[in-house]
């Protein structure tokens, strides 16, 4: 690169649009929603399911089916039957064909068969809920990898800056900064559809509101959602600079990169989550035991991976991608590790426990980006400069390190004591004993 093209790169770095909110923050809340509201949907069954068996309704004109309470979890699982098959595919389908008509097409879809679940239910018993919960699958399957290539060609580049999406990104295991809406979506779900299904509306109306709420986002995003910056017509020509940062179509070619921690983090959890269950199962280790070991492979192993980006140059590309796709792959272990520790030590309190540790997770990966600003500001270096990163890992490495550690010291395999309200009272230590 010559002097005249390192002096215009750095005037467009330089030049910000003199609007805070632009067209580029629309398509990251409308990402965020379609997140909230595809786990969402996923999710109220979980909670729907309850009072679809019951014998009891709020009122006489609620349909429920006791009959289909041996068929629960059949009906609970048949979703990820559809949502496994199609994911790979969908990612490079909407790389190559633009992946707005296809999230919109996918939206529409399992929307449509959320308000058909009542009625295919009332008319085909529980195959009618199952089909309808499969296709919603099938349908759902397209949402990430369009997300993943929509947030691509929206998101800030250079390579400082495509860099900070990959730390953003590692920084929440499973829903990274803008990918947030998915635990949110869950903990505002299912006390909605509870709310719903004790109401004289009763448990379909869960299924009707989502659906309704899906098919208006379908109608916001045929308005103002694009593929890319380039194909909206409403952005203006300083902000379309300041995403492209003076890079060239070729640069933001990289969908399926985007998508390959993903697949990595599918694969290895498919790996690690038999093992886990492997291990207490037959009685190798005990719960706690095994929480700890896979807690500290989803934490260890990427900070390992951090601390080593440390040391690879700003042109080792390839080296690159491998450690991030190592760091996110491995952190899928952490599922076999915390993420279900809140059933081992209070299963009457999981729900609740559960959407705490989502909370805070979602306030980490808002504060992430602003950290990152923060280190820039103090430290005097921009974001186009490695040295920045170099700070920026080695503070997120730390971070895994030491939360890694003290779940290690202090992680329990047992029900607590206060699992049940008549345990503050008893004081046999049944609940109590922890796990060698």
């Amino acid at each position: 690169m010559n002097d005249v093209e390192k002096t215009e790169q750095t005037e467009n770095t330089k030049k910000k649009p003199e609007r805070f909110f632009g067209v580029r923050h629309v398509q990251y809340a409308l990402l965020v929603s379609v997140n909230m509201l595809s786990y969402g949907t996923r999710n109220i069954l979980n909670v729907a399911i309850i009072a679809m068996v019951d014998v009891s309704s709020p009122a006489d004109n609620v349909p429920t089916y006791p009959e289909w309470s041996d068929k629960k979890n059949v009906i609970l699982s048949s979703f990820f039957w559809g949502y496994i098959c199609l994911q790979i595919l969908a990612g490079q389908i909407a790389k190559n064909y633009g992946p707005r008509l296809f999230l919109a097409g996918a939206v529409f879809v399992y929307s449509i068969f959320s308000i058909l679940i009542p009625l295919l239910g009332a008319n085909y018993g529980y195959e009618g809920v199952i089909a309808c919960r499969i296709i919603q699958g099938l349908a759902q399957g397209f949402v990430y990898p369009s997300v993943h290539n929509l947030l691509s060609a929206w998101a800030l580049y250079k390579t400082g800056l495509k860099l900070r999406v990959s730390f953003m990104q590692l920084q929440n295991c499973i829903p990274f900064t803008f990918i947030t809406g998915s635990p949110l979506g869950t903990v505002i779900a299912m006390p909605v559809a509870g709310y719903l299904a004790s109401t004289s509306l009763g448990w379909p109306s869960a299924f009707y509101l989502y659906g309704g709420i899906g098919i208006l986002w379908c109608v916001l995003w045929f308005l103002i959602g694009s593929d890319n910056p380039e194909k909206h017509n409403k952005i203006s020509e300083v902000e379309l600079k300041y995403i492209h940062r003076g890079t060239s179509v070729e640069d933001r070619e990289n969908s399926a990169l985007s998508a390959l921690p993903y697949l990595m983090q599918w694969l290895v959890s498919l790996v690690m989550s038999p093992i886990a269950d492997y291990l207490v199962v037959k009685k190798i280790t005990s719960i706690r035991t095994s929480r700890k070991i896979f807690n500290s492979i989803g934490l260890f192993v990427p900070a390992l991976a951090l601390f080593s980006l440390i040391l690879v140059g700003s042109t080792e590309k390839t080296l690159t991608i491998v450690i991030l796709v190592i760091a996110v792959g491995f952190n899928s272990a952490t599922l076999s590790g915390f993420n279900v520790n809140h059933i081992d030590i209070a299963p009457v309190h999981a729900g609740t426990l559960m959407g705490l540790a989502n909370t805070a997770a979602t306030i980490c990966a808002i504060v992430a980006p602003l950290a990152v600003d923060a280190i820039s500001y103090i430290s005097g270096y921009v974001e186009t400069e490695k040295a920045l990163w170099n700070i920026v890992f080695g503070v997120a490495a730390t971070i895994y390190t030491v939360v890694g550690i003290i779940f290690d010291l202090t992680a329990s395999g047992e029900i607590q004591p206060w699992n049940h309200f008549q345990s503050v009272n008893d004081k046999s230590p049944k609940n109590i004993k922890e796990p060698i």
